[in-house]
């Protein structure tokens, strides 16, 4: 890299949120050199490699404030006042803008926006050509949500932009709302012990927990997340990582609660074996949880599971095949995707 304007390179950096150094968790001040910011750079696909990048980087962000609309607006749906920029080289002034929004529940809002007569509120000489900015009241929508807000002159569209009207607040609980107190307790689900469980805390642990917390006033139990992580990698439980957070982690599942597990004879004896037994022990006796072999002892008995379950899967009015179908269709297009997700990588981790 030949470059020897330093100060167009910092504020580059700068301008994309690197920073020039920082301090550690001991207090160890550490400086950014030069090979680690253009590292960054690259990283984010930006090729810095003289003095004619830098500034060309720098002009395409001073532009970036002047294209037609922000690709995207957040604001609170019940601000009535709220205002966007609007971007028009000077031949464009003269000409109405129609705008439509379609909003979240499929209804469509149209008008127009004259602005021979509205005044600037900047101005920009864009290769020859000046261009204004103006300070449009956006309309009102009609609920929370996601809408899209689309432009045209002369009928053709010009630019558009995704509106995200936010509630004023997140959920608040009604006891919290009238400004009552709750207490709670946090649980890590795995740390619990109980005589049955196969070396991890459960389902049927937690359901065990409340039912002993409740009698006692307890409104709230904070829980490390559930949600599933990389089956490959069980010892990787780092709730930070998670493969989905859309879906709970199977090794939290109580094999033996499981009403397959209950009508299968073949499966009991799987388990009731001396060498299953002697696994639990040695998992239940364990003084740290050990997720690979939990793992392990609960996904050799997923397949028998489910084979007893398509036993009763051609009864379409069985109540347990209902809410079977009724996870499907809940799940949708991400239920399948994940599914396909978990599908490859057990074969691709097989090979």
């Amino acid at each position: 890299m030949i470059i020897s304007d330093y100060g167009g390179f910092n504020r580059l950096c700068e301008a994309r949120g690197i920073i020039e150094s920082y301090y550690d968790i001991r207090g160890v001040h550490h400086v950014a050199d030069l090979e680690a910011k253009q590292a960054l750079l690259r990283a984010m696909r930006i090729t810095i490699d003289n003095d004619a990048d830098i500034h060309f980087e720098l002009e395409k962000i001073r532009l970036r404030d002047w294209r037609v609309i922000a690709p995207a607006h957040v604001y609170q749906s019940s601000n009535t006042d709220y205002n966007i920029a609007l971007v028009l080289n000077q031949n464009q002034v003269v000409h109405s803008v129609d705008w439509e929004i379609t909003q979240d529940n499929g209804e469509v809002l149209q008008g127009e926006w004259l602005f021979d007569s509205h005044p600037a509120v900047d101005r920009c000489d864009i290769e020859g050509h000046t261009h204004l900015k103006f300070m449009i009241q956006l309309p009102t929508v009609s609920a929370d949500g996601y809408h899209r807000l689309t432009l045209k002159q002369n009928s053709e569209i010009v630019a558009s932009s995704l509106l995200i009207a936010t509630p004023d607040a997140c959920y608040l609980p009604e006891t919290l709302e009238h400004k009552k107190k709750v207490w709670g307790v946090g649980i890590q689900l795995y740390s619990l012990r109980s005589r049955r469980n196969w070396g991890i805390g459960d389902f049927s642990d937690l359901n065990n927990v409340c039912k002993i917390l409740a009698p006692l006033g307890v409104d709230v139990i904070g829980l490390n997340p559930l949600h599933t992580l990389f089956s490959h990698l069980p010892e990787n439980a780092s709730p930070y990582s998670p493969s989905s957070r859309k879906f709970l982690n199977p090794v939290y599942l109580d094999i033996e609660n499981i009403e397959e597990f209950k009508a299968s004879p073949e499966i009991q004896q799987q388990v009731n074996t001396l060498d299953f037994q002697s696994q639990l022990t040695a998992l239940r006796e364990s003084k740290l949880v050990n997720y690979s072999e939990v793992w392990q002892l609960k996904l050799k008995l997923f397949d028998p599971l489910y084979q007893q379950f398509k036993l009763i899967l051609p009864d379409a009015e069985s109540p347990r095949v209902k809410r079977f179908r009724q996870f499907q269709i809940d799940g949708g297009q991400n239920l399948y995707r994940f599914s396909l997700f978990e599908a490859l990588q057990s074969y691709f981790y097989q090979l």
